[in-house]
C-alpha cells in the first residue's frame, strides 16, 4: 500500500471541508479561524486533511463541530440516530416478550397434553 498524505477517508474530508467552507468561505478566512497555514486551509476545503489540522478545527469549534460532521456523513442528527436505535430496541424486546409468551403457550399445552395422557393411561 502506498504511502499517502491523505490520512482520513476522502469523504469524512470532503463532510470536513463543505462545513468549514460554509462557515468561514475562503481559505484565507479559514486559515485564520483556525490558525493554520493559508496552503494547508486551501487543502482542506479541496477535501485533504491531516491530524493536526482536524485537531484544530476540533478544538476551535467543540462538540458542535462532530454534531455537524455526523449529519454531514449520516444524513441524520445525533437525536435521530438515537430515536432509531430506541425504536429498534423496543422492537427487539417485543419480539423477544412475544416469544416468551408463545413458548409459556407451548408449555402450558403440552402440561395439559401430559395430565391428559396420564390419566387415560397411555
Amino acid at each position: 500500500m502506498p504511502l499517502t498524505r491523505q490520512l482520513f477517508e476522502r469523504r469524512l474530508a470532503e463532510g470536513l471541508s463543505s462545513l468549514v467552507t460554509q462557515k468561514h468561505g475562503t481559505a484565507k478566512q479559514i486559515a485564520r479561524a483556525y490558525e493554520i497555514d493559508p496552503s494547508t486551509a486551501e487543502n482542506m476545503r479541496k477535501g485533504h486533511l491531516s491530524v493536526p489540522t482536524l485537531e484544530k478545527v476540533a478544538k476551535a469549534e467543540g462538540w458542535a463541530l462532530w454534531a455537524a460532521l455526523g449529519e454531514e456523513l449520516f444524513g441524520q442528527s445525533y437525536d435521530q440516530h438515537l430515536e432509531t436505535v430506541i425504536e429498534r430496541e423496543a422492537r427487539v424486546q417485543e419480539q423477544r416478550t412475544w416469544e416468551r409468551d408463545r413458548v409459556r403457550q407451548m408449555e402450558e399445552r403440552a402440561r395439559q397434553l401430559g395430565g391428559v395422557l396420564y390419566r387415560s393411561g397411555a
